[in-house]
């Protein structure tokens, strides 16, 4: 059987599964390496601790609300240190707040996710049509919110999991995510999100020393409302 057409679908689940393995609910088969040192990013020298910095991303995460429907294009690098290029995917997302996620990878091989509070579903990417899944549903639906939550910045959701760091002002802000179990730091260092009125970069790092990054551009927030084909993809 040519298993092939299965390729993309492991890319574009990369995140996913990752945040799956942080929440502590998928083992990974083998144990992480030791992370190599390295210069941690600035933000993670300033905690959210003080009134004012609590203030400032409470006003971050108002702001973030704003955005109803985000529509973008998103370029996925990922690097493995064995071996010697990164990984690197590109395609779009539509995101719904309180609906949720359209994840359509186009290049090297085209693949499609749906991701809402209820759970994760495979698309074929060419019909639309809900492809077969063998994964647990209640499995599926906590991979699938924890990944809503952290492309929405969802502030409450994350904060149980992570400690909070924050740099920059509510137009240009860097919030760093530390995690507070010490089984998730067996498999994560921390996770950077970067943006202003919407998320534009998001860096993971992982305590065997990959790293995944996915850029955000051509953003469009405009119309503010779902159209009658985007709600389609969501059924």
């Amino acid at each position: 059987m040519n298993n092939h057409p299965r390729l993309p679908c492991i890319m574009s689940l990369h995140a996913v599964a990752f945040f799956f393995v942080v929440m502590g609910l998928l083992s990974p088969s083998t144990g992480a390496a030791n992370s190599p040192s390295s210069k941690e990013p600035s933000v993670f020298s300033q905690p959210v601790a003080s009134t004012k910095s609590q203030q400032q991303l409470r006003t971050i995460a108002t702001q973030l609300q704003k955005v109803k429907v985000l529509r973008a294009s998103f370029e996925q690098r990922k690097t493995i240190k064995v071996l010697s290029r990164p990984l690197v995917s590109h395609g779009t997302f539509l995101f719904a707040r309180s609906v949720g996620v359209y994840w359509k990878t186009q290049t090297p091989f085209p693949a499609a996710l749906l991701l809402t509070p209820k759970g994760l579903t495979e698309k074929d990417p060419n019909t639309g049509k809900n492809l077969p899944s063998s994964g647990s549903k209640t499995l599926m639906k906590a991979m699938s919110q924890m990944f809503v939550a952290i492309l929405s910045v969802d502030i409450e959701k994350l904060s149980t999991m992570f400690v909070l760091h924050l740099q920059g002002t509510p137009q240009s802000w860097i919030l760093g995510l530390k995690p507070k179990a010490n089984g998730m730091k067996r498999f994560l260092r921390h996770i950077v999100l970067q943006g202003g009125n919407t998320v534009q970069l998001v860096q993971i790092a992982e305590a065997n020393g990959d790293q995944t990054e996915y850029k955000i551009s051509k953003v469009q927030t405009s119309p503010p409302k779902l159209t009658p084909a985007e709600r389609k993809l969501f059924r």
